[in-house]
């Protein structure tokens, strides 16, 4: 086809109509044989000598007819082959930019596609990256051997270190969930009090032990959390040469 199209073009013909003798004789049961490809073979040849005349010499009616069929079975075989291949969302997808080309056009559809593929993509991505749990020292602590009194403090004043584990590779879509955990702990040490005064959020430990690498776009967002808390220390632990590199 595409060699066809190529020795028709300089002649102002076009070798398009190979689809539609196929597909007609496909849709009419035909069986492989030599006759099929001798016809598709011979027609690129017959429009590079006539031209367009013996396409514009069938009737108006009949010539878009065979073009409404065989675009209807196109698109219901493309629908079928995508109703088997995608997930549900994906397939509709599928269907709305068939249907913006048809209402539309072709350049309206291709960026409604692109923006709406673009936010699938963030929506399914952050479910395999962000925050993967989070705890406080009075809850999560080192193995290292403390005095009874220590430990009392720790129980005391631990919600005041918040340690958030991370995971996947991090962008801005899943950091989102960052400033969300940072900004719910300390709505809850609104109402925790110690020896009489508000405890305040003191340390912010982002653990990266399982994070790969972090996009350049989640890096706004981490800096979005820690400024959630100005009066907290931020550490950063179990971070690999590529996350600390980020920019």
């Amino acid at each position: 086809m595409g060699v066809a199209q190529l020795l028709a073009s300089p002649f102002g013909a076009t070798a398009t109509p190979n689809y539609p003798v196929t597909a007609t004789a496909h849709s009419l049961g035909a069986t492989r044989s030599l006759h099929l490809p001798a016809a598709c073979a011979l027609l690129p040849l017959l429009l590079l000598a006539s031209g367009l005349r013996p396409v514009t010499a069938l009737p108006a009616v009949a010539l878009a007819a065979i073009v409404a069929h065989n675009g209807l079975d196109l698109l219901a075989d493309t629908l079928s082959d995508a109703w088997v291949r995608l997930p549900p969302t994906h397939f509709s997808l599928v269907l709305l930019h068939v249907a913006t080309t048809a209402s539309v056009g072709m350049a309206p559809a291709v960026l409604l596609g692109v923006l709406l593929t673009a936010a699938l993509f963030v929506l399914e991505y952050s479910a395999h990256s962000g925050v993967l749990q989070t705890a406080t020292s009075s809850l999560e602590r080192s193995s290292v051997a403390r005095p009874a009194e220590d430990a009392r403090l720790l129980d005391a004043v631990g919600a005041s270190a918040l340690v958030v584990h991370l995971f996947g590779v991090l962008y801005f879509g899943s950091c989102a969930s960052l400033v969300e955990v940072v900004d719910e702990h300390l709505r809850r040490l609104g109402g925790c009090l110690h020896d009489g005064e508000q405890l305040e959020l003191g340390y912010l430990v982002l653990d990266f032990a399982q994070c790969p690498a972090v996009d350049a776009t989640s890096v706004s967002a981490l800096f979005e959390a820690a400024s959630l808390c100005p009066a907290a220390r931020l550490l950063v632990a179990g971070a690999n040469s590529t996350c600390l590199a980020a920019p």
